[in-house]
């Protein structure tokens, strides 16, 4: 059984404390809806919100500090997030004890300010986060420990002076926080011994994903050659009957009887060997598509980091850290917008034909039912063909909602450099105006 705890640690600068709170609290992304959500009947419990201190009184306590030794304020990142995640497995069997696992995160915090000299801001669990997998709920359940990012036992920033031994101590620390209170959680391996980098909730989901949608067209082979013995078994049944036809002369109504089943089965053999070859041309483009993914992923990276290169500019201050300016966010945001919604509008036509062929499947089964109750069992072999299909459809739609999820998460992304859509709508409002003013002066 898993019964890992981890620490991933993000810095931020002051202006987005606002952003946190929206995330943290309101459970929006830029205002914007979280895609990884649960609805409410699915989601383990309430979120828990606790607040300490303010910012702004860690703010003034610090900036007394740098005016009593006449020191200069250089800090670029005032906050530092530590998101804890916890095995689910483990949270699972003391869920069923009435265990109180909130304890552990409240811990940590008393315990990073004890060693590290930091003072906590607020503690968010978040219990309402997760996504299906195989139709079981995978919970995420973890908490966003939000401190300022100053060591006020030795006056010191806290993030940018850590070394590569502190972060292994951040996770041992939650380790002994958690037993502490009675909860056996053990930190994970170190990355540094691993070699493998942490991968963040949106790349670990879609790597599942992934390896979901190759499980899929495993699926699909398995179907095709279900339904190849399918219509096999309708041609023996078909050859049968001619036999049987044969044995009674024509002019004999038992033969008219046989004749007509055996015409039935016909055009029912010819419709599935049909349907059967469709299918394996669609698992054909389906299997090349998936070849594809990593390949449009990997192109797609490379396009995004292309289109930033070419917009951004290393500039480096006489004071401060370098930072990269961008030069034109208009022409750079709508390249990035562009580029990420390529692919979606051929994957919803798709969906739509899909469709389109699952309700013709559904009318073509119905009256089949209708047509010969002696075969029964060939109808309810269809009408699993049926249900199968429309799985596929559903995975397929799933698949359509991984690269929406993608497409805002992306977007989100590009939001927190300050790239906003109302921003642009100014800049081109103010570009007019100066272009009519322009012309009025002329």
């Amino acid at each position: 059984m898993k019964n890992f705890v981890s620490v991933n640690l993000v810095t931020y600068n002051k202006s987005h404390l606002e952003i946190i709170y929206k995330h943290n609290i309101e459970r929006k992304n830029f205002n914007s809806a979280i895609p990884y959500l649960l609805n409410e009947t699915q989601q383990l419990d309430k979120n828990v919100n606790l607040s300490y201190s303010t910012f702004e009184e860690l703010e003034n306590k610090r900036q007394n500090y740098l005016k009593s030794k006449n020191k200069n304020d250089y800090m670029q990142k005032h906050l530092v997030e530590f998101v804890v995640s916890l095995s689910f497995d483990k949270v699972k069997e003391y869920l069923k004890d009435n265990r109180n696992i909130d304890n552990g995160f409240i811990e940590y915090a008393k315990d990073l300010k004890i060693k590290y000299g930091l003072e906590t801001l607020s503690v968010d669990i978040h219990k309402d986060e997760g996504f299906i997998e195989n139709g079981e709920v995978k919970y995420n359940y973890h908490a966003h420990i939000l401190a300022y990012n100053y060591d006020f036992n030795k006056n010191l920033a806290f993030a940018s002076n850590l070394k590569k031994s502190d972060y292994r101590n951040l996770q041992t620390l939650a380790q002994d926080s958690f037993k502490k209170v009675d909860l056996d959680f053990q930190r994970g391996v170190s990355k540094f011994a691993t070699k493998k980098e942490h991968l963040s909730r949106e790349d670990y989901i879609k790597q599942q994903k992934q390896k979901q949608l190759k499980s899929l067209f495993v699926d699909i082979d398995t179907q095709k050659k279900e339904l190849k013995n399918i219509y096999t078994e309708i041609n023996k049944q078909k050859n049968e009957m001619k036999k049987q036809r044969d044995l009674y002369k024509k002019v004999d109504l038992e033969y008219k009887e046989f004749n007509e089943q055996y015409l039935q089965l016909q055009a029912l053999e010819k419709q599935k060997r049909q349907e059967y070859k469709d299918l394996e041309n669609s698992i054909k483009d389906k299997k090349i598509e998936v070849e594809n993914v990593e390949n449009y992923e990997k192109s797609l990276k490379k396009d995004i980091a292309k289109i930033v290169k070419e917009h951004t500019k290393k500039e480096t201050p006489l004071l401060g850290n370098t930072f990269y300016k961008v030069e034109d966010r208009n022409i750079m945001f709508t390249k990035l917008v562009n580029k990420i919604q390529e692919p979606l509008n051929l994957q919803l036509n798709e969906i739509v034909h899909l469709k389109r062929e699952n309700q013709h499947l559904k009318n073509e089964n119905s009256k089949m039912l209708q047509k010969d109750l002696q075969n029964q069992k060939l109808i309810q072999n269809l009408k699993l063909e049926q249900t199968n299909n429309k799985q596929t459809i559903e995975k397929q739609t799933k698949k359509i909602n991984k690269l929406q999820n993608q497409t805002l998460i992306l977007i989100s992304f590009f939001k927190s450099l300050g790239l906003k859509i109302n921003d642009f709508k100014k800049y081109f409002k103010s570009q007019k105006q100066q272009q009519k003013n322009y012309f009025i002066e002329m």
